[in-house]
C-alpha cells in the first residue's frame, strides 16, 4: 500500500497473501484494534480478521494543495482506549490468538492527552519555544502516555498469566523529522526518507527468542512476518522478508543485504507534497546499511543523494558525483527491482461519491490544478521518457525535462528499459 489516497483510493487486493490470513488458516483467532482511518477496512486491511475495530471513514474534499483528506480529528483513537479494547479481546478469546495492536498518538498534535499530561505542555508553551520546538516537546508528551497505556497492556497481560507465553513484536511504521529533521534537511514531518523517518525501532520478545541480543544488521519490516510465522511453527507467506531467527545465532554467517522504501509522493492526494516539497515527488531508496542511494527521477541527476552513513549518519554530504562504484551497485539493486510508478493508483476502494468530488476539483485524468499534468507528460511517463534514451520528449515549459530517466544513458538496467 504505497498511498493513501490515489485515483480511486488503494485497497489491498483480497488475493494478497497476509499473516492474519496464515494465522486463521493455522486455527488462531485473528483480531485487530486499529487507532486512525489510515488502517481502516476503507483499504482492505481488515482481510484475514475474525475481529477487525477501526475507525472506518470517507475521505472529503482537501485544500487546494491536497485534493483527498481525511477527518484528523474525528478518525483517530486515543491510546487509553485502545489498550481497553485489546484487553477485552483477550478475555474474549481463548488461546491461540494473533492480535495486531495498532497506536496512534504521537502521530500528530489533534489526539490529546489527559488534561495531566497537558498540564506539562502548558509549562513547556510558557517557556516561549519556537513553533517546531514546541510541537517536539508536544510529541514527547505523547509518546510518554502512550508509552504508559502499552505498559498497561503488558501488565494486564501479566494479570492474565499469558506474558510467558506470548510471543511480542513492537515496530512502527515510520518515524518523524521533528526538530532535528527540520534542521537537517527542511522537514518537520514524514513523507521522506532520511533516516529520521526510516530508521524505526524493531523489538522482540517472547518464547524461541534470545534475550538481551542487540542485532545492529540492517533489517526491515518486511521481516516481521516471516519471522512471527517461524517463531510459530507456521510456513512463510509470499514476500520480500526473512526470517530474523538467524541472525541472533553466532553462528549464523553475515550476509550482504538490501532493504528498500519508497515515497510516491506525488500521486498521493492526501498528502500535498507536489506542492510542499516538489523534490521530494518520487522518492525510491536503497540501502546496504552503509550505503544509502535516495532516486529521484523526476530531477535532474545531481539532485539523487548518495549517503555514507558510517560516516555520514545525519545525511549532510551527498556524494552522487564522487562514488560511482558505490552508485553503481545501489542502482543496479533498485533497478532489478523494477519499483517505478509511471502513473496514479488505480485501486477500489473510493466511493462514486468521493470519485465525483475529486473529479469537480480537478482530479479528474490527471487534470490536477497546479500542474500535475506535466509531470505525467514528463517526468514519470515512459513513452516520452525511455523511447528517447532516457531524454524528455517533449519541452514542457516549466517541467523538468531534459534530465535523465536512468542514473547514466550508458547504464542499462533490463528490468527498466524493458518498460
Amino acid at each position: 500500500l504505497r498511498v493513501l489516497a490515489g485515483g480511486s483510493g488503494y485497497h489491498l487486493d483480497s488475493g494478497q497473501p497476509s499473516i492474519a490470513a496464515a494465522f486463521k488458516k493455522a486455527g488462531y483467532r485473528t483480531g485487530a484494534i486499529q487507532s486512525a482511518f489510515p488502517v481502516s477496512r476503507t483499504f482492505g486491511l481488515d482481510q484475514g480478521f475474525d475481529v477487525f475495530k477501526d475507525v472506518d471513514g470517507t475521505f472529503k474534499k482537501g485544500s487546494p494543495a491536497i485534493a483527498a483528506a481525511w477527518d484528523v480529528n474525528r478518525l483517530q483513537r486515543r491510546s487509553d482506549a485502545t489498550t481497553d479494547l485489546a484487553l477485552a479481546f483477550i478475555d474474549s478469546t481463548e488461546e491461540p490468538f494473533f492480535l495486531w495492536i495498532h497506536y496512534w498518538d504521537p502521530h500528530d498534535t489533534q489526539l490529546i492527552p489527559p488534561a495531566e499530561y497537558m498540564a506539562k505542555q502548558a509549562k513547556l508553551s510558557k517557556r516561549g519555544l519556537p513553533l517546531r520546538k514546541d510541537e517536539t516537546a508536544m510529541y514527547a508528551i505523547e509518546v510518554e502516555y502512550q508509552d504508559g497505556q502499552i505498559g498497561r497492556l503488558f501488565q494486564g497481560l501479566r494479570d492474565r498469566n499469558l506474558m510467558n507465553d506470548m510471543v511480542i513484536a513492537a515496530t512502527s511504521d515510520h518515524g518523524e523529522g521533528l526538530i532535528d529533521g527540520h534542521q537537517l534537511h527542511g522537514w518537520y514531518n514524514h513523507r521522506m526518507t532520511y533516516q529520521e523517518q526510516l530508521h524505526v525501532p524493531l523489538l522482540l520478545t517472547g518464547p524461541g527468542i534470545p534475550q538481551g541480543v542487540v542485532e545492529n544488521s540492517i533489517v526491515s519490516t518486511a521481516d516481521i512476518a516471516p519471522t512471527l510465522l517461524a517463531l510459530a511453527g507456521l510456513p512463510p507467506v509470499q514476500g520480500s522478508g526473512i526470517n530474523l531467527l538467524p541472525l541472533a545465532s553466532a553462528d549464523s554467517p553475515a550476509k550482504k543485504r538490501w532493504v528498500y522504501s519508497d515515497q510516491i509522493n506525488a500521486f498521493d492526494w492526501n498528502a500535498g507534497l507536489i506542492y510542499k516539497r516538489p523534490d521530494s515527488a518520487f522518492l525510491y531508496t536503497v540501502t546496504d546499511g552503509e550505503w544509502k542511494l535516495t532516486y529521484r527521477p523526476h530531477l535532474p541527476f545531481s539532485a539523487s543523494e548518495l549517503f555514507n552513513l558510517t560516516l555520514d549518519p545525519k545525511e549532510q554530504h551527498n556524494r552522487i558525483d564522487r562514488n560511482e562504484a558505490e552508485f553503481r551497485v545501489l542502482a543496479e539493486n533498485l533497478a532489478a527491482r523494477s519499483p517505478w510508478v509511471f502513473e496514479p493508483f488505480v485501486g477500489k476502494g473510493m466511493d462514486e461519491k468521493s470519485r465525483e468530488s475529486l473529479a469537480n476539483i480537478g482530479y479528474g485524468h490527471l487534470q490536477a490544478s497546479g500542474g500535475l499534468q506535466w509531470w505525467w507528460e514528463c517526468a514519470v511517463h515512459p513513452e516520452s521518457r525511455l523511447e528517447t534514451r532516457g531524454r524528455c520528449s517533449q519541452d514542457v515549459e516549466g517541467s523538468a525535462c531534459g534530465f535523465p530517466l536512468l542514473p547514466r544513458t550508458d547504464w542499462k538496467a533490463p528490468e527498466l528499459q524493458k518498460k
